[in-house]
């Protein structure tokens, strides 16, 4: 279950990373400084950042299958899963529709059960 809501906070991630980059190249600047940050950004995505966050990725959902390693997934999985819905719930500064909740609902779930977990745990 834990690898599992890993998997399902992915779309969730690659979506606030989207308005992340979406916001840093409406910043104010010429439309070279524009394709610049976008060229730059794509070469550090394709080289270092997407490998990165696979990793990352699969060490979290593995973690949760070792006894010793479930508290510390635990706590790393509701940290990324608080900061993606602070990123879709205000960078669009508009309150989410009923699809937007739709597509919310898992990381949502997520963060309340990873917190509700570390709750009862302790």
């Amino acid at each position: 279950m834990y690898a599992v809501g890993t998997l399902l906070l992915v779309p969730d991630f690659i979506l606030a990373a989207f308005f992340v980059l979406v916001g840093r190249a409406a910043a104010p600047g010429s439309w070279w400084d524009l394709i610049d940050m976008l060229a730059n950004t794509a070469l550090w995505t394709m080289r270092i950042g997407i490998p990165l966050v696979v990793v990352l990725f699969l060490l979290l959902a593995g973690a949760g299958f070792f006894s010793a390693w479930a508290r510390t997934a635990n706590l790393v999985l509701t940290g990324p899963s608080v900061v993606i819905l602070v990123i879709l719930l205000f960078w669009p500064q508009e309150w989410p529709s009923a699809g937007q909740w739709l597509f919310l609902a898992p990381c949502v779930l997520i963060f309340a059960g990873s917190l509700a977990k570390e709750l009862n745990d302790s």
